[in-house]
């Protein structure tokens, strides 16, 4: 059993010969650490927001920023801007430092779209999930944020401490899908 009380940084080095490709149309692997960050508030009318941006990820001066319901809005800021978000913090708008909490795996390659579709119900062809957007569901078992970060990669957000039975379901899954083992 692996200790997952260290930092996100981290995390490449707890998952080890586990990082890999399943076959070479289809390519699992962690994203380096980044800083995340939870807007609320009671008015979804004070968060900075793009018209219609429900299900499509927006590149703001301060980031990405993904519009998760009434209220509540995920920022991934850009490097220069991690020290702005705090600025945004009024009585009515709390920010919240998830960046420990979260990690992102991306699934990349052909049949991505394929294994991912396999766990979870969202529709993923790229006729109804475009570049850029994003949604909120189950894959498998886990509760995720999956955002079509370009046309044969997914980026898959969840729960740090999920890791590793997150990555096992994803390996065991990409195998059945194409017959093949992980290879390190």
């Amino acid at each position: 059993m692996h200790e997952l009380n260290l930092e996100q940084r981290d995390i490449g080095a707890i998952m080890g010969a586990a990082m890999g490709t399943v076959s070479d149309v289809l390519n699992i692997s962690l994203l380096p650490w980044h800083p995340r960050y939870l807007l609320r508030t009671y008015t979804d009318a004070l968060l900075p927001s793009q018209p219609d941006a429900r299900y499509t990820a927006v590149r703001t001066a301060l980031g990405t920023t993904f519009a998760l319901g009434p209220g509540e809005h995920l920022y991934l800021p850009d490097e220069s801007a991690s020290g702005q978000l705090a600025a945004l913090a009024k009585p009515d708008i709390f920010v919240i430092d998830v960046s420990s909490a979260q990690l992102v795996m991306r699934v990349a390659g052909s049949r991505a779209c394929e294994l991912l579709a396999s766990g979870c119900g969202v529709d993923l062809r790229p006729a109804r999930f475009a570049v850029g957007h994003f949604a909120q569901t189950r894959l498998g078992p886990f509760a995720v944020l999956i955002h079509r970060a370009s046309e044969s990669a997914y980026d898959v957000h969840g729960e740090r401490s999920l890791l590793e039975s997150m990555r096992t379901w994803l390996d065991l899954s990409a195998s059945a899908l194409t017959g093949n083992t992980l290879s390190p």
